[in-house]
């Protein structure tokens, strides 16, 4: 039976990253929590070198263990256990991609704030890459994650495409649609 989706649907792009490796101040661009502080610049086109080097180095020393970078082995660990979490929680999600320092989801979710389900698919993860003897002493994801509203079919196929791309970039992805897992 073929996949019968409306994209803009209560779709969601969400984001994140592994603990300890996007801090404020990053050379590659930033932003602070709800822009309270305005930083000129993204990872596309980051600020001028050096011109918050203070202010990551203080958050880096202010770390409670070491930045956490997957293995591709644990890639595929933790991946496997947001595919599984998501059909314990019977939640649809399209894409999902998990490489060394970060993650993407597509995802459908339509009650409330997706970031709640986002915090209970990585305690699931940490949980296997434990009992699977990836062990990690301290924290494994960062805290929170973004969230983006898929706007239309246009944005929903972009998205996906994009989170498949990761493949190429040492991520482990699980998609839905081109059975590629």
């Amino acid at each position: 039976m073929p996949l019968m989706l409306r994209p803009w649907n209560n779709f969601f792009h969400c984001t994140g990253s592994t603990y300890g490796v996007w801090l404020p101040g990053d050379a590659r661009g930033w932003r602070s929590r709800d822009h309270r502080v305005h930083v000129e610049g993204d990872y596309k086109n980051p600020p001028p070198e050096g011109q918050h080097a203070h202010l990551h180095d203080d958050v880096q020393g202010r770390l409670s263990d070491d930045a956490v970078r997957f293995t591709s082995a644990q890639c595929r660990v933790a991946c496997a256990a947001w595919a599984e979490a998501l059909g314990h929680y019977h939640t649809a999600f399209i894409d999902l991609a998990i490489g060394p320092t970060h993650w993407h989801l597509l995802v459908q979710w339509s009650e409330g704030q997706p970031k709640t389900l986002v915090g209970k698919l990585k305690t699931w993860s940490v949980k296997q890459l434990r009992e699977r003897g990836h062990v990690f002493e301290g924290p494994v994801w960062a805290a929170g994650c973004r969230c983006l509203p898929i706007r239309d079919e246009g944005h929903f196929n972009n998205v996906s495409a994009y989170i498949a791309r990761h493949l190429h970039e040492g991520a482990a992805v699980w998609s839905v649609i081109s059975k590629e897992n």
